[in-house]
């Protein structure tokens, strides 16, 4: 199994990530996913299908200093990075270069800036969603119908409701946003078939 079928298997477990950060503040607020988010849904299944993933910066990066409007200074930093996924087995590799900013007041910047490249290369490469746009449902809760439809799909595939809210960052499975109900469903459905040819 190379590098291609063990991102494909990947793939096959992990279909969503819920965005579970405030990023900015006022009306320039909106919902993100952090850095940690993904890594700590995706980590798992790397580790079980033996990927390993690290970043390469390809060039001297960028710092560019700067005034907010409230006159403090502002350090804008910006470089191009490698994100290498390498399978264990054969060391075939999978290569996603991406361009990636973070601005900030103090030195962290650049930590910043790696972080979110390797976490755009995970979401692009493993096809994670993160959630539709608001109006689409993001913010609205599934109904009791397909409440009832996700309870029963955890049942059949042995899927621990409570470390599925707390992944997700809801208090019960009637929290769950509607823009991810189709993707869920998908991968409960995908579970479910696993199970049923393993008999």
């Amino acid at each position: 199994m190379n590098i291609h079928k063990k991102l494909n298997k990947v793939m096959q477990s992990v279909a969503f990530v819920t965005k579970n950060a405030t990023v900015g503040s006022g009306s320039y607020a909106y919902k993100g996913v952090t850095h940690d988010k993904v890594t700590e849904i995706v980590r798992p299944f790397f580790i079980d299908v033996g990927i390993i993933t690290y970043p390469v910066q390809v060039n001297k990066g960028l710092t560019v200093d700067g005034k907010t409007k409230n006159g403090a200074d502002k350090i804008r930093f910006e470089a191009l990075y490698d994100v290498h996924f390498v399978d264990c087995d054969d060391d075939s590799e999978v290569v996603v270069r991406v361009e990636a900013h973070a601005e900030g007041s103090d030195d962290k910047c650049a930590g910043k800036a790696l972080s979110y490249a390797v976490k755009q290369a995970m979401l692009k490469v493993l096809m994670l969603e993160t959630g539709e746009n608001d109006e689409e449902g993001l913010k609205n809760s599934i109904d009791a119908k397909q409440t009832v439809i996700l309870t029963q799909l955890m049942l059949d595939t042995k899927t621990d409701p409570k470390a599925f809210c707390d992944m997700n960052n809801i208090t019960q499975i009637s929290d769950l946003p509607s823009g991810l109900f189709t993707s869920i469903l998908i991968q409960l459905q995908q579970r479910q078939k696993a199970l049923k040819e393993k008999k």
